[in-house]
């Protein structure tokens, strides 16, 4: 099974390696980084310990939560043990209860959204950082291009190869060549 998995990425690790040789042929001038590697830098460091200082203060808080429901079931528990509560009271005790445990799961649930989405900015922010750290390292060194090594994605590609305009042009004159057929044929 894992062979079939490996297939994709040597495919794709192909493509990248070819397009590299080709840019080097055209006399491009071609950069590698990693970017995961970012992570490792002050910044990517910075961004990881405040990220785990949240994720503590997150964890602590819901533990102290936890811990009231289990001093509450207990204290429910000496009090049945003990005959120490009525009928009604322990009805409404084990109501209470439930409360507090569909409150817990409701917080829960938003702790982990509001990580989630404090993970998604952090990544933001390095990714942001990344593609200016390539740019500012691509002037610097001369490059035409910077590349991850990783994944193969071009962090930074100068403006004098970027045909991105010109393709959406020919986009836009297939679309409407295929649009004109679809008219005469309708």
């Amino acid at each position: 099974m894992k062979k079939y998995a490996v297939l994709p990425v040597l495919l794709i690790s192909t493509m990248v390696c070819a397009d590299a040789q080709k840019l080097v042929k055209d006399n491009l001038k071609v950069g590698y980084v990693s970017a995961p590697a970012v992570m490792e830098s002050k910044r990517g460091k910075q961004v990881r310990a405040e990220l785990e200082k949240k994720m503590e203060a997150v964890m602590s808080e819901l533990q102290e939560e936890e811990q009231k429901i289990v001093n509450a079931q207990n204290e429910l528990k000496m009090k049945q043990s003990n005959n120490l509560v009525s009928d009604s009271a322990l009805d409404a005790d084990q109501q209470k209860l439930r409360n507090m445990a569909r409150n817990f799961d409701v917080k829960r649930q938003e702790k982990a959204e509001e990580m989630k989405v404090a993970e998604q900015k952090a990544n933001t922010i390095l990714v942001e950082d990344t593609y200016k750290a390539a740019a500012e390292l691509a002037q610097s060194k001369s490059l035409d291009v910077v590349i991850d090594k990783d994944s193969g994605r071009a962090l930074y590609v100068a403006s004098n190869i970027d045909y991105t305009s010109d393709l959406r042009v020919e986009l836009d004159k297939k679309f409407d060549a295929e649009n004109k057929k679809t008219a005469l044929t309708a």
